[in-house]
């Protein structure tokens, strides 16, 4: 049912779908593709930010934390690039220490996301004191 709901056409469908993902204790692996797909691909900006907040319950998946760094290369909304930085900053690993770094010296981003994408990374190297 969750799946046939992320792929539907209206968007208060897809959005009952995300919420749906995120209200499920051990999802498949097809779920968390499908939630990750929303998250890169789906036209509506709620449906994606819905999304953000679901695969929050799923960072610890290696698919999840993959699908949020491609999903952050395309995003363009700013608030979204936002929420996803801030999703990565909490890993707290070399890895996304060296991803949001390259996304704070992007110039095709806007001012506010490289700036969060810096003070994220400033955070992490600091362990959280800042």
């Amino acid at each position: 049912l969750t799946l046939s709901l992320l792929q539907h056409g209206a968007a208060s469908d897809r959005l009952k779908g995300v919420v749906s993902a995120a209200d499920m204790d051990a999802p498949a692996a097809d779920v968390l593709r499908a939630l990750v797909d929303t998250l890169r691909h789906d036209p509506d900006v709620n449906v994606r930010l819905a999304a953000v907040q679901s695969l929050d319950e799923f960072r610890e998946h290696t698919a999840t934390q993959e699908g949020v760094r491609q999903a952050l290369l395309d995003e363009e909304s700013p608030l979204i690039s936002v929420m996803l930085i801030d999703f990565l900053a909490q890993e707290r690993d070399s890895t996304a220490v060296a991803f949001l770094e390259r996304v704070s010296r992007d110039p095709e981003r806007e001012d506010g996301v490289r700036e969060a994408a810096s003070e994220a990374v400033a955070r992490m190297v600091s362990g959280g004191r800042l």
